[in-house]
């Protein structure tokens, strides 16, 4: 059956051509979906990257700006913190210089209340931190510094202000004089002419007196001294007693001297000079010695301006 045969003939020629067409569907739509692919890929790296180069730039910038605020931000801390004597927001500014060196409470509140006083000295000081935050970089002699610690979680420098603790060297002029600071006893001299360096202190005021005594006399001087230099941590001080020193002699070396009633236990032949003394507390003198008809005595005289004092004992008639 020929007719059957061309029927069967066509129909596998469809069928072949329907596969054709198919496959080739199939490879186009292929084709689409592997342009899609690399599209989308390219497109993902572009905003991958474009993220990538965002962060990066903030990260720089925070770090830099962050930087930069966080100088400023302690400075300003630090300036509030004395303006309005907060000593727990001060302690969050400060580090010492000396880490063995602790600071207290009361030595805060002793330097804030040096500052107190000294609107001129809180502007040069913060004057200065601003100018270090500014230029970087410090004269490391200075005593206060703006200084750099370990970044804050790894991003971030910390800054601080470090203070430097000071010595004080005291200059007295008396020998056997006890030197005193806040009335702890930190020395006395063993010469005249005597230095004695102590510290180290935390800026502020302080109180230093000097004070030589003997049986005789009592000299003394107390004054208030402030403990603050921004470009050096040394202060020196005098403190320097007035007393005087007197001459007496008699005509009869042998005399005992007395003051104020006191025997001295020295011969008025061995006394070169007496003192040093304090006029304002006033101060009597005289001589006597025993002879075979009793006591012999010369006239009390009262130290007044003259250093020459002349204490003779009327002879024997």
């Amino acid at each position: 059956m020929p007719w059957l045969e061309k029927i069967i003939v066509k129909a596998k020629e469809k069928i072949s051509k329907g596969e054709e067409e198919e496959e080739e569907g199939s490879k186009e739509e292929d084709k689409e979906n592997k342009k899609e692919d690399t599209y989308d890929w390219g497109e993902g790296k572009k905003i991958i990257l474009g993220i990538f180069i965002l962060m990066s730039v903030f990260f720089i910038s925070g770090m830099i700006l962050g930087g930069m605020n966080n100088k400023d931000k302690v400075i300003s801390d630090f300036h509030k913190a004395i303006i309005h004597k907060n000593v727990h927001q001060f302690k969050k500014c400060v580090v010492l210089s000396n880490p063995k060196v602790k600071i207290n409470e009361e030595e805060i509140k002793n330097f804030l209340n040096c500052m107190e006083k000294n609107a001129f000295h809180i502007k040069s000081l913060i004057d200065s931190l601003y100018e270090q935050a500014r230029y970087g970089g410090c004269n490391e002699s200075y005593t206060f510094l703006l200084k750099k610690q370990e970044r804050k979680w790894g991003l971030f420098d910390r800054y601080v202000i470090e203070i430097k603790p000071y010595y004080i060297t005291l200059h007295t002029n008396y020998k056997n004089t006890i030197l005193y600071i806040d009335d702890k006893e930190i020395g006395k001299s063993d010469k005249e002419d005597f230095y004695i360096k102590y510290g180290p202190l935390m800026p502020g005021l302080y109180d230093i007196k000097a004070c030589y005594k003997n049986p005789y006399t009592k000299i003394e001087k107390k004054e208030e001294v402030k403990i603050f230099n921004l470009y050096n941590d040394k202060i020196y001080k005098d403190i320097m007693l007035k007393g005087r020193y007197v001459y007496p002699y008699s005509n009869m070396k042998d005399a005992m001297l007395y003051v104020n009633g006191k025997n001295t236990g020295m011969r008025i032949g061995q006394v070169r000079e007496f003192g040093p003394i304090s006029l304002e507390q006033g101060m009597k003198m005289y001589v006597q010695k025993q002879s075979s008809k009793g006591i012999m005595k010369s006239k009390e005289i009262e130290i007044k301006e003259d250093i020459d004092i002349y204490l003779p004992i009327e002879r024997e008639k």
